[in-house]
């Protein structure tokens, strides 16, 4: 028998001798018609089964369709299921049934997300190999993840599926979840654009072995450029055995083995370099390549000190390029200098080797840092010297070319500049002044530098104005909104405004407009009350009385720091002193309702 039941021959009594009520608020609108209230209410069902076993005649089923998979892996648009209302089977061969049919769509549903997640893995280790960490897509590692956890949700429920086929009915209620978390899965997969991403990784890798003619052999060959550039003879060594043993009859491009002779001579390993040329045939070397091999290799036993095998080098060079007078020129007084046709002073000549020697190793970009000294010093010794007049030259040659490189940098620059890349632009700037570079080219990069700072302030301050233009219409709408006693929305904007330079103001608006708010639920609370204390009816007075509380709760829960919260508390305890006196528990189970877990259904209050 229900506490209820103790008091039904009391109700008119209750209902008459309840203790007065009185909520006290400013002016406002009628309060909207309470909504029915129902104790004990039965337990709503959720749209996600609870994990705790459950009978098969309370559980919850979900009816979700799952579409066969696509015939291929790189599908355009992504078919993902749609999830509908769950509906409980009351028989266990109801549930056998279901399980078989939702067993076979998920295990489609596996295999097709397993055959994509091969091809994806396959797509990764080539991203992997082929394009660099800091290059790859930003989504492309989320999406791989987001498919490694579908195909093991879709897995996990195959195999609870499974288990419910053979009679283990207690798994339900996660057979159920598990089928609800790989629906949600496989949505959020499809709405990740994961697609897209794979579709442009593969356009991405594509490029790259294109880039590289899809062969090992390249890539070892870049590899090895790699190593030497970056100082690391050794691996550019071990790099350069592997390819040899890859393909021994293959002939490098003269383009690659000049680059790599020269890294390597910059890592220190100039003996290797010369190996490398003689090996590859440098002296026979084609004679229209400009500045050839053959000319590489000579110089470089020249500067090395090897004079004897420098002269066979020029020697053999002079026969062939016997046909190229800008080459022979160069050959013709490399002989000279060799033969010792001229009288030339020691001082000198190394001068002139120096000069020689930044000249081959430079990288295209910026003066190597002592090469205009060098000159400088050859001609203080001699300035109508034969060297002097050569070295002029080579000198003039680099300086050309690291004026072209300067131009270069300095439109695109300026191209950044046009686009409103003024980061970018900058960060430019600030390598090109890391390079030696000469006091003019120095002033020249200085006064884009400024320019481009000029505009980022420009932009800095474009940007604030808009802020402050934005700040001001938002504070005018949510003013527009108070007016109209759209207090909620008024409040959200204002919330927005707590950390701007309205801030102050904005939290003034905030704590009026909650005033307004809790006002108008106090007062609302109390007409209910007003209303249970008058009826006759004892059911009708607990829902008027109940639907009264819960309005006092709201503003003390969501309105914790409203100034009026005293006064809704001494309001709150009289409704539960009247809810009490009309039923002993009732303001017990209202608050296990409020928190949303009540402790034992059977020992609610009964209507």
């Amino acid at each position: 028998m229900t506490v209820c039941r103790h008091l039904k021959c009391f109700l008119l009594l209750i209902a008459l001798s309840g203790s007065g009520f009185l909520l006290v608020g400013c002016g406002g609108l009628a309060p909207p018609s309470p909504r029915p209230l129902v104790i004990p209410p039965p337990p709503a069902p959720a749209p996600v089964p609870s994990v705790a076993p459950m009978s098969p005649e309370q559980a919850p089923a979900p009816e979700i369709p799952v579409p066969d998979p696509p015939p291929q892996v790189a599908d355009s648009v992504a078919v993902a299921p749609v999830m509908v209302q769950l509906v409980a089977p009351q028989l266990a061969e109801e549930i056998v049934r279901y399980a078989i049919s939702e067993e076979q769509k998920v295990s489609r549903r596996l295999a097709y997300h397993q055959q994509k997640g091969e091809a994806w893995r396959k797509l990764d280790l080539q991203l992997t190999d082929l394009v660099p960490f800091q290059l790859r897509p930003v989504q492309w590692d989320a999406c791989l993840g987001q498919l490694e956890t579908l195909i093991a949700d879709h897995h996990r429920t195959g195999e609870l599926l499974r288990s419910l086929q053979f009679g283990d009915f207690s798994l339900w209620a996660q057979a159920a979840s598990a089928l609800i978390s790989a629906q949600r899965a496989d949505l959020d997969f499809v709405n990740a654009n994961c697609q897209a991403t794979y579709d442009l990784v593969a356009l991405t890798v594509a490029a790259r072995l294109d880039s590289f003619e899809a062969t090992v052999a390249e890539q070892l060959a870049a590899v090895a450029l790699h190593h030497a550039r970056e100082g690391r003879a050794t691996e550019a060594i071990e790099s350069l055995s592997r390819l040899r043993a890859l393909d021994p009859a293959r002939k490098p491009a003269a383009a690659w083995l000049r680059q790599l002779s020269v890294a390597l001579v910059r890592a220190g390993a100039k003996e290797q370099a010369l190996h490398l040329l003689a090996e590859h045939g440098a002296a026979d070397a084609a004679p229209g390549d400009p500045g050839g091999l053959g000319r590489l290799q000579a110089d470089l036993l020249l500067i090395s000190g090897n004079r004897a095998e420098a002269l066979n080098r020029y020697e053999a060079l002079d026969l062939r390029y016997a046909a190229m007078a800008s080459e022979r020129e160069w050959v013709t007084a490399q002989l000279r200098l060799l033969r010792g046709d001229g009288a030339t002073d020691r001082e000198e000549l190394e001068l002139f080797l120096a000069i020689m020697r930044d000249v081959i190793l430079f990288d295209g970009q910026s003066m190597p840092p002592r090469l205009n000294e060098h000159l400088r010093r050859l001609e203080n010794l001699d300035p109508l010297g034969m060297l002097t007049y050569r070295a002029r030259a080579m000198v003039a040659e680099v300086a050309d070319q690291a004026e072209q490189w300067l131009r270069q940098q300095v439109a695109e620059v300026t191209g950044l500049l046009a686009q409103n890349q003024l980061a970018e632009a900058l960060a430019r700037l600030e390598v090109i002044l890391l390079k030696p570079l000469a006091p003019a080219q120095v002033e020249k990069i200085q006064a884009l530098q400024v320019t481009v700072e000029g505009k980022q302030r420009e932009e800095k301050e474009r940007r604030r104005q808009q802020q402050r233009q934005d700040l001001a219409l938002q504070w005018e709408e949510a003013n527009r909104l108070l007016g109209l006693r759209n207090f909620a929305e008024a409040i959200t904007i204002f919330s927005h405004l707590l950390a701007t330079e309205y801030g102050e103001k904005a939290r003034s608006r905030i704590e009026d407009a909650t005033f307004e708010i809790v006002t108008e639920i106090r007062r609302e609370a109390a007409l209910l009350m007003s209303r249970a204390r008058s009826s006759l009816d004892h059911g009708r007075a607990r829902e008027l009385a109940a639907e009264s509380w819960r309005l006092l709760r709201q503003i003390i829960v969501q309105y914790p720091d409203s100034g009026i919260v005293p006064r809704v508390r001494d309001n709150l305890r009289s409704v539960e002193a009247f809810l009490e006196s009309l039923e002993p528990g009732l303001v017990e189970y209202l608050h296990q309702e409020s928190s949303g877990v009540p402790e034992n259904p059977e020992k609610l209050p009964a209507n």
